[in-house]
């Protein structure tokens, strides 16, 4: 792929992590651990009805986009987000879930964050580089100085809520431009035959399982620790780990941007299997040197940052570091198989590392707490990542030493 867009990606990726890192510790600051608490499962209930209007809004998209026109996919897109975005909120408030008091921001913020992320995936699929990182930049850019100005004025959770709505509404004006520009200056026509909306939703729930069990396999620590322990203030302590150890990610996220379309768009077999090897390594070596950078950060500049309701946040970061490395590499093999329509193996990695992490999560919680519960959550990580990683050996029938990364940084 073109160098100069892998590298001006990555900037924008590093940028949106460092507005996520700049939100949650000025959140943490303002709103302390108990609040943060709040704030996390509020977030983890906005991505819940994110990936169920992903069905649509998500990987399959670029890959339905090839069969229906533009016009026609993006206003199912938006008639199923917004579908979504009012009965999926209405479930988790009487499943107690989510608390009254925010669910009128988890209505509204979820039907925008679907549409900035239906944007997303159209530009990804025309291949229009300038303008998704445009759009995540400002997003980044201005969730930060929104957070900033409304909730240090006001610092409470729905001040929060409302600094994302008012980011969510300026990302979208600029990502409606770019959709303007497409609509109006380029006449392509689907390359393949025509596609059912059946079909639509069958293929983009297809390519959608595995993230909503990875989802739970991630963020089901979180609801743990509320319905079980009901300790408000330790979850947004382990959020602070979990915010700060996964936000490496954002590398194999980056690489898996460019290289997922990349994937689909050639049939060459050894094409793919040989990128997919060298983005692999990359997120490997990359990801690395970011964890062993904050395993050595000490506490007490993790304190200053976010507050010292957050003592102890340094355990579960030490705990999670194995896990999210081994997953920050198997990322990349999730995006091959994705790209080559074997959503099935995906699908049966998640199941069994979600299954792994259910099963272990209660006895390791009942012997050593959240932090049986970061030992679980990490393991999980590795086991969906090994079995990712095997079944591309097996697949491609290649030895078994390119399990292991080859030592390479640069694309």
């Amino acid at each position: 792929m073109n160098k100069k867009i892998l590298i001006s990606t990555f900037i924008v990726r590093f940028l949106m992590a460092l507005s996520t890192f700049g939100v949650f510790m000025l959140s943490a600051q303002f709103l302390g651990s108990e609040g943060r608490g709040i704030l996390s499962l509020f977030i983890a209930n906005v991505t819940i009805v994110l990936l169920v209007s992903e069905i649509i809004f998500g990987p399959g998209y670029i890959y339905v986009s090839q069969y229906l026109p533009f016009k026609k996919l993006f206003l199912v897109g938006l008639l199923w987000s917004l579908f979504v975005s009012i009965t999926v909120p209405i479930i988790l408030f009487y499943t107690h879930i989510q608390t009254a008091e925010l669910l009128p921001y988890l209505f509204i913020n979820s039907f925008l964050l679907a549409i900035i992320t239906g944007i997303n995936y159209h530009l990804q699929s025309v291949h229009d580089s300038f303008g998704f990182n445009f759009m995540n930049a400002l997003q980044a850019i201005t969730s930060i100085l929104f957070v900033w100005f409304i909730v240090h004025s006001h610092p409470t959770t729905d001040a929060f809520c409302i600094a994302l709505l008012c980011t969510y509404i300026l990302t979208i004006l600029s990502g409606l431009f770019f959709l303007s520009k497409f609509y109006f200056k380029k006449n392509i026509q689907p390359q393949l035959t025509h596609m059912s909306i059946g079909s639509i939703f069958k293929t983009g729930l297809t390519a959608q399982y595995s993230n909503f069990l990875n989802f739970t396999n991630m963020r089901i620590g979180f609801y743990l620790i509320y319905l079980i322990l009901g300790d408000v203030k330790e979850l947004g302590i382990y959020a602070a780990a979990t915010s700060l150890v996964e936000s490496v990610w954002m590398i194999s996220n980056t690489l898996a941007t460019w290289l997922y379309p990349q994937i689909v768009s050639t049939k060459d077999s050894l094409i793919q299997i040989e990128k997919t090897q060298s983005f692999a390594a990359l997120a490997f070596w990359y990801s690395s040197t970011a964890l062993i950078i904050l395993f050595f950060i000490p506490e007490s500049f993790i304190l200053l940052l976010f507050g010292n309701d957050f003592i102890g946040v340094t355990h579960y970061i030490e705990l999670l570091i194995p896990g999210t490395l081994i997953a920050a590499y198997g990322k990349i093999y999730w995006n091959y198989f994705a790209g080559t329509g074997q959503f099935k193996i995906n699908n049966y990695s998640s199941l069994l590392s979600t299954v792994f992490a259910l099963m272990s999560s209660i006895p390791l919680m009942y012997f050593f707490q959240v932090k049986g519960l970061a030992v679980s959550t990490s393991l999980s990580y590795i086991v969906y990542a090994c079995l990712l990683i095997a079944a591309f050996i097996y697949k491609n029938k290649l030895p078994l030493k390119t399990a292991l990364p080859t030592f390479k940084i640069l694309p």
